[in-house]
């Protein structure tokens, strides 16, 4: 399987995929075929694609809560 391959087969893993233990994290991959995978060489719309995927990244902001964080620094 290419790298290629083993990164479409990543999107099949749970949302939850790095909170899991090593062991659940491990079985995973073995059952997708991708224990060889180490997500190297993405290019920049597809890192960008797995870091949406997996919640990594810049945290959308609430305005509600940034009124109220505003309010509370006065």
């Amino acid at each position: 399987m290419t790298n290629k391959e083993m990164f479409e087969k990543s999107f099949q893993r749970p949302k939850n995929y790095f909170s899991l233990c090593a062991r659940e994290q491990w079985n995973i991959d073995a059952s997708l075929g991708i224990l060889d995978w180490d997500g190297v060489g993405l290019t920049a719309d597809e890192r960008h694609r797995y870091n949406a995927h997996y919640g990594f990244g810049p945290k959308k902001k609430d305005s509600k809560l940034d009124k109220v964080d505003n309010t509370l620094e006065k």
